[in-house]
């Protein structure tokens, strides 16, 4: 119980990660970096909560998908995009240790 703090630190971080990417999609680099950093904070304090976030964003996208009219081609792009970015983040993460 004495963590419990941290964990919802974690948790907070994980669920406010996917929200830039998905508000800030036009703009390509802010979103992707406000979404990292807090992605980086949830991982520092507790890494068990990334499945969280990758649901949720992955929900989000689904959301966008069925309650927009885009044409499957445009979400498919939009999540290689989105998946790139983040291999890139993690292998730039990855090196500079």
């Amino acid at each position: 119980m004495i963590k419990a703090d941290l964990f919802t630190c974690a948790m907070f971080l994980a669920l406010l990660g996917p929200a830039p990417c998905v508000a800030f999609a036009a703009a390509l680099g802010w979103g992707v970096l406000l979404c990292s950093g807090c992605l980086c904070l949830s991982m520092g304090l507790y890494q068990g909560y990334i499945e969280f976030a990758i649901g949720l964003l992955l929900l989000c996208m689904l959301r966008d998908c069925l309650t927009r009219d885009l044409r499957l081609e445009k979400t498919i792009c939009q999540g290689t995009q989105l998946w790139f970015r983040a291999c890139c983040w993690a292998a730039y993460c990855m090196l500079c240790r």
